[in-house]
């Protein structure tokens, strides 16, 4: 018999045959509030296509994991490859009209995609998410553009399927769509990614000033006439909610192809005589 309304939990890596570590009964109690909890144990390096064949069969309402570096990786890949929305270092959660409410620092987001994925930080976590922000080998960030909270997971899921982190503006902080101490134009909040990726940025002068460090700056912007495009190193006229979904599509794409192998051809003898 089908449950109703699962959510799924992907036990932490402690975890024993005789006891569930603090952080995995934390999201147990999260996941109660929301729907029936399913406990997911598996090993970590197929935890991502564990959690994608159980959602394809099951359609939870969501799934919840502990926020780590690894396990980041795991709900990138788990909602890219169900094109559902993430919502990132979770202290909260609710289910209010119908959908479920996203608290975080200083924000909260309502998801309504059919089965969302949530990593939620656990209590005695200690941030050091602007300290990771200043040191990302990449960064996803939007700005006012992106036109509300529920925008920024499409920009959070880019940023995880690129192994990154994600940032916003001053405004985006403003307005409560990020966390205010992700902001990139915050005095001082220099960042040198190799890849700056932004989305609905305009491109204030202080925010232009914070990003001079990145290797590489991707802008997508639907006016023409946007500071951040002159900036650029890459700039695309059109909408972000159409450039993005495109962008997790092919990146989905790839991740589904299998490596290429190149066979080394031996060199000729007649060749390396002539």
């Amino acid at each position: 018999m089908p449950l109703a309304d699962p959510v799924l939990v992907l036990a932490d890596e402690t975890d024993d045959d005789d006891a569930l570590a603090q952080a995995t009964r934390e999201l147990l109690a999260l996941a109660r509030r929301v729907g029936t909890p399913v406990l997911v144990r598996c090993d970590h390096c197929r935890a991502a296509e564990v959690l994608i064949d159980i959602a394809r069969d099951h359609r939870p309402r969501a799934i919840l994991i502990n926020s780590s570096p690894a396990n980041d990786r795991i709900s990138a890949q788990v909602a890219v490859h169900l094109e559902s929305a993430i919502a990132t270092d979770v202290t909260d959660l609710s289910f209010d009209d119908d959908h479920l409410v996203a608290v975080s620092d200083r924000m909260s987001s309502e998801i309504h995609t059919p089965t969302s994925v949530i990593t939620v930080r656990p209590r005695n976590h200690e941030s050091q998410r602007e300290l990771l922000l200043t040191e990302a080998d990449v960064v996803v960030a939007g700005g006012r553009g992106v036109g509300s909270a529920e925008g920024f997971s499409l920009l959070a899921r880019v940023a995880y399927a690129l192994g990154g982190r994600l940032g916003g503006t001053h405004t985006a902080g403003e307005l409560g769509w990020c966390p205010r101490h992700a902001s990139i134009s915050l005095p001082g909040a220099r960042i040198r990614p190799r890849l700056y990726l932004a989305g609905g940025v305009s491109g204030s002068v202080r925010h232009r000033s914070a990003i001079r460090g990145a290797g590489t700056v991707v802008a997508i912007d639907s006016d023409p006439n946007a500071p951040i495009l002159r900036e650029a190193d890459f700039g695309i006229v059109g909408d972000l909610h159409e450039v993005l979904p495109a962008l997790l599509d092919e990146l989905a794409a790839r991740a589904a192809s299998p490596p290429q192998t190149v066979t080394p051809v031996p060199s000729s003898p007649e060749l390396a005589e002539a």
